[in-house]
């Protein structure tokens, strides 16, 4: 509960018996949930998700605090203010970098609601000229604004490869080997990946 600090007087006299003082006393605001799901899902709570959150004045934090199975954070007693909450990492999903700032006052219960979209993918099928699948074909994927790094796979018996958790933005794809029967494809293809979404 917040102090209150208002002075009441009251004048006794002879013969008055038993008089009353009320004192009120609101309560303090509390951040009922931070609630984060999914955005494709809206009823898919995201678990272990990072925030940081503190008092604008710094009578608060910083904490940091995670959210739970059910994708939530609780918190009570806080001292009246403005508050802000900002999203630090959620495993496998792009981060909301948009911040959320609310004044808190007497009696506020809040409630914070974040989506994210899955980090995206890339699913890429190899086939041999006459359309069957074609394992064993080495492909090479670098990020265009980091062409530094490289994610080297092979495809498999289904002639398929699934590369997860990109981040979004355009790609090269290029192939680096093929299976000694075939002749290697020497064109690079650029593919853009979107939050959410898996690329073929």
């Amino acid at each position: 509960h917040i102090l209150d600090t208002t002075p009441q007087q009251i004048e006794l006299r002879a013969g008055d018996g038993i008089r009353e003082l009320v004192f009120f006393n609101d309560l303090k605001p509390q951040i009922n949930r931070i609630i984060k799901v999914d955005s494709s899902d809206l009823s898919k709570p995201i678990a272990n998700a990072k925030f940081e959150i503190k008092a604008v004045n710094g009578s608060f934090g910083p904490v940091e605090m995670t959210t739970l199975e059910d994708g939530t954070i609780s918190l009570e007693n806080l001292p009246v203010g403005a508050y802000v909450v900002t999203e630090l990492s959620c495993p496998g999903y792009v981060i909301d970098d948009a911040q959320r700032i609310i004044e808190l006052h007497a009696n506020d219960k809040a409630q914070f609601v974040f989506t994210n979209s899955k980090l995206p993918s890339l699913h890429l099928m190899k086939v041999s000229s006459d359309g069957s699948p074609l394992a064993g074909v080495g492909f090479q994927l670098s990020k265009i604004e980091d062409g530094s790094k490289y994610l080297d796979r092979t495809t498999g018996i289904t002639g398929e490869i699934l590369w997860e958790g990109l981040e979004p933005g355009v790609y090269s794809l290029k192939e680096s080997f093929t299976v000694e029967d075939h002749i290697l494809d020497l064109r690079e293809s650029h593919v853009e990946l979107f939050a959410g979404k898996v690329s073929e």
